[in-house]
């Protein structure tokens, strides 16, 4: 159950730290409870005369405690460098405890009373916290060993004589019971009831294994006394509550509570020590083991487990590790930020430092390699300028980032030919070894192999110049290996001597013969068949006499003329009928 909220216990802390010297008294007054608190803290106030009043469910107020002189008292004891000390905190007998300060830290929902005490060098802490509306006070008590040496043996009492029923001085006593709620074997409740009126009153101890209780008939201010269960029959005795805490070191701090409950009956006070048990925990009410401050303890925000001292501090606007300061520098997701020098948006790297919040003229980015210089950082191109622009170690290197107004293409030379492999080009700006600026080369593994090679006429299907082609002629080709070629126009096989050219293989329209003596004629060359043409078609250099027209009179003999001695004989001729021919 979560009784307060993180603006209560700011204003908590605020009225206790302003609290200062301790008042003459005061009383808290609530639907059911009300306490009287004397200069020493304890529910015996003289200028009343009252001490701890309840009011019945039937409306009837009373004094649960001594009425006429109340009597309450806090009891410690230790031991320290082999001495024993003792301290009370009493007003009806000599106090001998401190009484540092009172508060009343009280709204219109909850009651809180804080006394400060010194005992020794214990500082001690005790609030009072119940709703108004409740019956039920949380008692929490925190000690700190402001000394430099171990407090051993540490251990206290409170106790009250619960005379409820009781006129002011008259016979009074009540029915005592130590018991066992739980059933586990620990007594963890004593209770004191009014004989008439049923009214109960009891202590649970938040903590029963370290706390012994019971009634004492003597009202013995020694924390070492001996204490009766009276098995819930009649005396006058005080109810205790005794706490062993046992050693505790210079500078620590332990805390102890108990639940007081006042009811109109035994039944109902033991259920209300149940349902009401989350108040064992107001002063660490986030359960992260540190005490609220308003509780004597360090927690500054006890409504949030991740915050108390010693936590890990976060950029959140929060102070995690309660030391007074949020967003401190070295929180563990402060971000660090360098020094931008030259604005270029890349910082450098020697002046980081974590902050919660981007300091001006900083940049998360550590990689600017000149911050005095905004044309230098990793984002710039790099220029063949002599500096190392982009920041990349290398001065006037090959990369992606190079100016290319500076720099060129270089392209591996693996051969050593002269001529590079066009993949390789990288821009820089200039050339490392094995690069060349000439991307012609169409064999980077063959230094025999570039544009300036001599076409080789060898039939491999190498192309030996780089320009497309395998034993084709031109300028370049190795005239060790081609040999002329002649026109075949006609595509006989036989070549114009005429029109020659030179290459490794000219392809079609070409001929290695030259003996063509008609490359205008496929029935023309060395070896055709004759035909009826007048024309020399083998290429003999004589055209045979049939071809011929010996009689000129337009008609061969080998196209019919039957008389190639007579122009008057031809195929077409006039008949002469004087001639017999």
């Amino acid at each position: 159950m979560n009784l307060r909220t993180s603006a209560r216990s700011a204003v908590l802390l605020g009225l206790f730290i302003a609290s200062g010297v301790a008042l003459a008294g005061q009383t808290l007054t609530g639907t059911y409870l009300t306490a009287h608190y004397g200069d020493d803290g304890m529910w015996n106030w003289s200028s009343t005369g009252m001490g701890l009043v309840y009011t019945a469910g039937s409306g009837t107020s009373s004094d649960a405690t001594y009425p006429g002189t109340p009597w309450t008292h806090f009891g410690v004891e230790y031991d320290q460098s082999g001495s024993s000390e003792e301290y009370v905190a009493n007003s009806t007998y000599t106090d001998t405890i401190t009484i540092d300060s009172e508060s009343d830290l009280s709204d219109t929902s909850t009651l809180v009373s804080v006394y400060e005490y010194t005992a020794g060098d214990l500082e001690i802490t005790k609030v009072e916290y119940w709703e108004v509306g409740g019956n039920v006070i949380s008692q929490q008590l925190v000690f700190t060993n402001t000394g430099t040496t171990d407090v051993e043996n540490l251990r206290f009492q409170f106790a009250t004589d619960p005379d409820i029923d009781a006129d002011t001085y008259g016979d009074y006593s009540t029915q005592n019971d130590v018991d066992d709620l739980d059933g586990d074997g620990v007594e963890d409740w004593v209770v004191s009831v009014g004989p008439s009126s049923g009214i109960a009153m009891g202590f649970a101890p938040c903590e029963p294994d370290a706390a012994y209780l019971g009634h004492d008939a003597s009202w013995s201010r020694d924390v070492d006394l001996t204490l009766s269960d009276d098995d819930g029959d009649s005396g006058d005795d005080s109810m205790n509550w005794v706490h062993t805490v046992g050693t505790l070191a210079a500078g620590d701090t332990v805390a102890a509570a108990q639940l007081i409950v006042v009811a109109d009956d035994e039944l109902t006070a033991e259920g209300l020590v149940t349902s009401e048990w989350d108040l064992c925990d107001i002063c660490d009410a986030d359960g992260d083991g540190d005490l609220a401050q308003w509780c004597g303890g360090d927690d500054c925000d006890d409504d949030d487990a991740s915050v108390y001292p010693g936590a890990d501090e976060y950029c959140d606007t929060i102070d995690n590790d309660c030391d007074g300061d949020i967003d401190e520098d070295d929180a563990v997701d402060a971000v660090t930020y360098y020094t931008d020098s030259d604005a270029d948006g890349y910082g450098d790297a020697a002046t980081g430092a974590p902050s919660c919040t981007q300091p001006s003229g900083t940049v998360e980015d550590a990689a600017d390699c000149d911050d005095g210089d905004a044309a230098v950082n990793p984002g710039a191109t790099e220029v063949c300028d002599g500096l190392d622009n982009d920041c990349d170690g290398d001065i006037d290197d090959a990369d992606s980032s190079v100016d290319t107004s500076t720099g060129s293409t270089w392209y591996t030379d693996a051969d050593a030919d002269g001529f590079g492999d066009a993949s390789t080009g990288v821009l820089a700006c200039s050339a490392t070894t094995g690069q060349v600026a000439d991307d012609t080369d169409c064999d980077d593994t063959d230094a025999a192999i570039h544009p300036d090679a001599q076409e080789v006429c060898d039939g491999d299907d190498v192309d030996e110049d780089c320009d497309g082609l395998s034993d084709d002629f031109d300028d370049s080709v190795d005239t060790s290996t081609f040999q002329t070629w002649y026109a075949d126009t006609d595509a006989d096989g036989f070549g114009d001597a005429a029109a020659t050219g030179e290459a490794c293989d000219p392809g079609p329209g070409w001929s290695g013969d030259d003996t063509d003596c008609d490359d205008t004629s496929d029935d023309t060359y060395p070896g055709a068949t004759e035909i009826c043409d007048g024309l020399d078609n083998d290429c003999d250099a004589s055209v045979p006499p049939p071809e011929l027209d010996a009689d000129a009179d337009g008609i061969m003999e080998c196209d019919g003329d039957c008389d190639d001695a007579d122009a008057t004989v031809f195929p077409g001729a006039t008949e002469l009928e004087d001639d017999g021919i």
